[in-house]
């Protein structure tokens, strides 16, 4: 009697066992859900409220607002395992609703949605295991007021957005691979990805007529290739002179305004000009040492000079000194009968230096 108690308890654990597995998987829900306008989808989230979504995620069609859906919705939604696509989702303007989603598996695919004005609700979200895509969304002006939490993206490209005017929410990804920011032709400025050490390629390509400010690179060590292309109006990219250096693979800089037309303008080195003739004179009777004045040339660079780096080596017979240089001021010494040189030189903020050098000849030809 107590075996047959025993070999029954035991099946009935078992089956409490099975039930409780399967309840399990079935909360983990192994496959892609999508959610539209038909409130028959609108149930997933209601029959399973904590269960990561173990698959692709898709927003599409006439799905009501987010928020509409209310926040016990989303609430528990933190996890995506495969992508989340939001497509053709022409009701929303904002993605409000999911503040409370932390990582995505896949990509983030954001598309054709007419009327979405920002990206608000994403900037809880810190890992992207594939592409960040955000293409053909036709009302959106900026990626929100909120800095992202973003800190591991595959890769991201931001194309054909024709409202967006700013792009500065990425600050602290260190590391990506594929940035692409091409054909969005309303932006003024991209001030992003301050904190971004490393990239596979930085292509920022046909932008139209107003983009002027382009920031946020200044920590990038490492870059096999750079594109700054068909910017019109985009006339200083001094930003870029250290990823020039840094690339691996040729740059090309092109189609831009006077400024950053070339790799050659935008990495040229400092100007020191005019710089002083050479000189071939004679000393008075009597005398060893005749006195010259010279003026120390003006420096410019299309960049930022270092102006601590001007300075002026005077070389005499007998006689060496460093002074500071000081764009047209007077600079007046006694040079003795031989050969004297002076150079003044200047480097900028990439460590490029240009320099200018003035021969001072004196000659004793009295009788």
């Amino acid at each position: 009697m107590r075996a047959q108690f025993l070999t029954t308890a035991w099946k009935l654990r078992f089956f409490v066992t099975l039930i409780v597995t399967l309840f399990m998987i079935n909360r983990t829900c192994a496959q892609d859900v999508i959610i539209n306008s038909d409130p028959v989808t609108w149930g997933w989230f209601d029959a399973y409220p904590n269960t990561t979504v173990n698959g692709n995620l898709t927003i599409t069609g006439g799905v009501p607002d987010l928020e509409e859906l209310g926040d016990d919705f989303w609430e528990n939604l933190s996890n995506v395992t495969g992508s989340l696509i939001i497509d053709n989702a022409d009701n929303l303007t904002s993605l409000n609703g999911l503040q409370h989603l932390l990582n995505i598996g896949g990509d983030l695919i954001i598309q054709n949605c007419d009327n979405l004005e920002d990206l608000t609700g994403l900037e809880n979200l810190q890992t992207i295991g594939g592409e960040l895509s955000i293409i053909n969304n036709n009302s959106i002006t900026t990626m929100g007021a909120t800095p992202w939490s973003l800190q591991t993206v595959g890769s991201v490209f931001i194309g054909h957005n024709i409202s967006l005017t700013g792009l500065d929410p990425f600050q602290n990804i260190t590391s990506t691979g594929a940035i692409e920011i091409r054909q969005n032709p309303n932006l003024v400025s991209i001030i992003s990805f301050p904190n971004l050490v490393s990239c596979t390629e930085l292509k920022i390509i046909s932008n139209g007529s107003t983009l002027n400010n382009v920031q946020g690179f200044e920590n990038v060590n490492t870059i096999n290739y750079l594109e700054i292309n068909n910017n019109p109006i985009l006339s200083v990219c001094c930003w870029a002179t250290h990823l020039i250096d840094k690339a691996t693979a040729p740059t090309a800089i092109l189609a831009n305004a006077p400024g950053c037309e070339s790799v050659a303008v935008v990495n040229a080195p400092p100007i020191v000009a005019p710089c002083p003739a050479n000189q071939t004179i004679s000393v008075d009777a009597g005398l060893c040492s005749k006195t010259v004045v010279l003026t120390d040339p003006f420096i410019s660079d299309n960049c930022d000079l270092v102006p601590s780096s001007y300075m002026v080596d005077i070389t005499r017979p007998g006689s060496f000194e460093t002074i500071p240089g000081s764009p047209g001021a007077t600079l007046t010494f006694a040079y003795p009968v031989g050969v004297s040189t002076v150079k003044w030189y200047v480097k900028d903020t990439n460590g490029q230096e240009t320099t200018c050098t003035t021969v001072i000849t004196v000659v004793d030809d009295t009788p």
